[in-house]
């Protein structure tokens, strides 16, 4: 009797533990955070002067000759990349330094420069001078400025500027079209 007794015991115990240890799984399972959507991997340039500085007319200007000094289409599309990329992290600068104003003006910018990177390319795909990974670097630039927009500018309260927001998007929108449209 008391063997039967001390199994019954140490079974009760085993089941114990074993409902215990099963539990103890089932919460580390459900303590995990859940998935968060994974970051665009592409590198944005030191944005350089902002448009709060007093120097950046000069800036405006020399990018300004850049482009319509340039007559090589594909040079054209790749300052214009280069140009939206660097305002991105312009805005993103300015909406830290508390300039939401400027930082929505040049996030509207930038998004406008990235849609003329993309209008290039169906003429340089006409004129078999579009280079392999271009459509690919712009279509990824897009996602990460999207992805961008979307952190940094989801929350504004004011209607005026949340539609320039939505302007942006609608661009990037747009040169995302026009890229998968020559895959």
């Amino acid at each position: 009797m008391k063997k039967i007794q001390k199994c019954l015991s140490v079974s009760i115990f085993l089941f114990s533990l074993i409902i215990f240890y099963s539990l103890l799984l089932t919460e580390q399972v459900s303590a995990q955070p859940p998935a968060t959507p994974t970051p665009v991997d592409y590198q944005l340039p030191y944005p350089g002067i902002l448009p709060d500085h007093p120097l950046y007319t000069f800036k405006k200007l020399r990018d300004w000759l850049l482009i319509t000094f340039n007559r090589h289409p594909l040079k054209k599309a790749e300052l214009y990349l280069l140009f939206s990329d660097k305002k991105i992290g312009m805005s993103d600068l300015l909406l830290e330094k508390r300039k939401l104003e400027l930082a929505v003006d040049i996030l509207v910018e930038s998004q406008s420069d990235i849609l003329k990177s993309a209008s290039i390319l169906p003429s340089l795909t006409q004129k078999s001078m579009l280079p392999a990974g271009l459509p690919d670097k712009i279509e990824l630039a897009t996602k990460k400025h999207k992805e961008i927009i979307n952190a940094d500018f989801k929350d504004l309260t004011d209607l005026k500027k949340q539609e320039n927001v939505n302007r942006a998007l609608l661009f990037n929108n747009q040169a995302i079209s026009i890229v998968q449209s020559l895959k």
